[in-house]
Parts: C-alpha cells; sequence; structure tokens
C-alpha cells in the first residue's frame, strides 16, 4: 500500500500542473475513482478544509489521504511524494529560465501558457464549485434549509458586491453559524 501511494502521489505531483483548483480533478480521479481510498463526500470535506487552512489542497489530500490508508508512514510517504516532483521541475525550469530570459521563444512560450492554465483553473473550479455547493450542500431535499441557501447567497454577496475580506466572511459565517448551532437553529 505505501508503493502505490508513493507512485500515486508522485504521478499526481509530477502531472498536477497549475496546483489549487486546477488539480482538483486529477487527485479525484486517483482517489476517489480509481482506487477508492476516500469517499466522494471525504473529497468535498476535504476540499472545503484546505480552503480553510494554509497549505495547498495537494498536501492536504496527501496527508489525509496516505494516513487514512497507511497510518503516519502512509501520510509521510504520500505527503513527500506530491511535492518531490514539483521541487525537482521548479529547480529546472529556474535555472533554464534564468539562463535564458528575454529570449522571444520564452517570453512566446509563457504568453501561450498563461491562457491554458487559466482555464484548467476555470474548469475546476467551475467542477468544485457544481460539486460541493449544489451536489452534496443544497440540493439533496434532506439537508435542503432555507437558512443554508441565505447564508450561501449572504456569503457570496458580501464577496462579490461589497468585496470583504474572504477571511472575514469564512469567520463570519462560522460564527453565525455556530450561533444558530447554539440556538437550536437547523442548519
Amino acid at each position: 500500500m505505501i508503493f502505490l501511494l508513493l507512485i500515486t502521489f508522485l504521478q499526481i505531483g509530477l502531472v498536477g500542473f497549475g496546483g489549487g483548483y486546477a488539480i482538483l480533478p486529477l487527485i479525484q480521479n486517483y482517489c476517489v475513482n480509481s482506487h477508492g481510498w476516500i469517499s466522494l463526500d471525504d473529497f468535498v470535506n476535504l476540499v472545503t478544509i484546505s480552503q480553510i487552512t494554509p497549505g495547498s489542497i495537494l498536501l492536504h489530500t496527501a496527508t489525509f489521504v496516505g494516513y487514512k490508508v497507511a497510518g503516519l508512514p502512509g501520510a509521510l510517504v504520500a505527503t513527500l511524494a506530491s511535492i518531490v516532483p514539483s521541487v525537482i521541475i521548479i529547480v529546472m525550469l529556474s535555472i533554464i529560465y534564468y539562463r535564458n530570459q528575454g529570449l522571444p521563444f520564452v517570453e512566446r512560450l509563457l504568453r501561450y501558457l498563461k491562457p491554458i492554465v487559466i482555464g484548467l483553473v476555470a474548469s475546476a473550479s467551475v467542477a468544485i464549485l457544481v460539486m460541493a455547493l449544489f451536489r452534496n450542500a443544497l440540493i439533496t431535499w434532506d439537508n435542503l434549509s432555507t437558512i443554508s441557501v441565505a447564508l450561501l447567497l449572504s456569503a457570496l454577496l458580501a464577496l462579490w458586491r461589497f468585496k470583504l475580506n474572504p477571511i472575514l466572511v469564512i469567520v463570519g459565517s462560522g460564527l453565525l453559524s455556530l450561533a444558530l448551532y447554539l440556538v437550536g437553529v437547523p442548519l
């Protein structure tokens, strides 16, 4: 199992270009669909927790999945395997870029890569929004409540219209949810 964790997270780390949201479909494919190490609900919860804790989604996933599958040794192996390819690639690219910066070919390549990365991030963001919010949080009839919809819309309004700091929105939403829970309002 340790070897399978090593190979899997080396692969994810090696081909997970763009990081962040762009890597989510790849993580889901390996950890949920292919190996069945975590459920889709666990994956959505992991992404949610990753958004409110420091660090990358890949590191959180590797550590969580590795620990769940093979304990502390699994967590260490999966976490290290997920970052080794990035470290090697960034060192190599830094050396190449430093030696060739200013060349028209390099500038053109970077200009063409930007829209691709933006597309990957947008695609993953939409997938996570649909998966996390609508599939698992709001459109399950037993979980649908006016308060949860109001909280979602209030957070979106605070972020988009009033341009509040996302950290303040997260903390405020958490405190409001806790207060509602303490007074017995079902969410």
